[in-house]
């Protein structure tokens, strides 16, 4: 069954791109229906990211200004704020599209508050860095593992591979953002 919507979330550095990627090009019939949502963003873009393509990337004010605005949804996402305007969904489907959203699983719980999902049936897939079964595996006491510290550490070297792939020299601010991205992994596989 095709999806009216298409939801994939999880923590920066998971391979959501990747995965998108994967479908166009093994499935291209299916792939090419396949539109972005795009999403308005307070950061600068990373190295390679369009505006328009990737982001509406605006400033804070901007974004914080569609907070309460009928029609949007704004949340807050790591050091971030995102927006959505809710029309866009209903353009792309208009367009004979599905719309995809790749990104944090905290838009996915947005979109239900709104009650967006009695309206339109949509797919929600999360991408975790561990398995449910090695996630019961390692819990267990006698593993004396933390599960948080784990999630960070596995994180950490993906998010560092791909910001030095992207920026070469990582900067002060690069490897505090990594840090953020890291220690928020786990929190959004339990909000998820």
């Amino acid at each position: 069954m095709i999806p009216s919507l298409l939801l994939l979330s999880g923590p920066s550095c998971i391979g959501k791109s990747p995965l998108v990627n994967t479908v166009r090009r093994f499935y291209p019939e299916w792939g090419s229906k396949l539109q972005k949502l795009m999403l308005f963003n307070n950061r600068a873009p990373r190295p390679g990211e369009v505006d328009g393509e990737d982001y509406h990337f605006r400033s804070h004010a901007e974004v914080i200004s569609y907070q309460g605005k009928p029609g949007f949804i704004t949340i807050p996402v790591r050091n971030d704020w995102q927006a959505l305007e809710l029309e866009t969904i209903f353009q792309i489907q208009e367009q004979g599209k599905i719309p995809l959203f790749e990104g944090n699983p905290y838009l996915v719980e947005a979109l239900r508050e709104v009650g967006l999902f009695e309206r339109i049936p949509a797919t929600t897939v999360f991408l975790s860095p561990l398995s449910k079964e090695e996630i019961v595996y390692l819990r267990q006491p006698s593993r004396h593992v933390d599960l948080p510290v784990l999630v960070t550490q596995v994180m950490r070297k993906k998010q560092l591979r791909r910001k030095q792939k992207q920026m070469g020299l990582l900067s002060q601010p690069d490897l505090e953002d990594i840090e953020i991205r890291c220690q928020a992994a786990y929190a959004e596989m339990r909000y998820a």
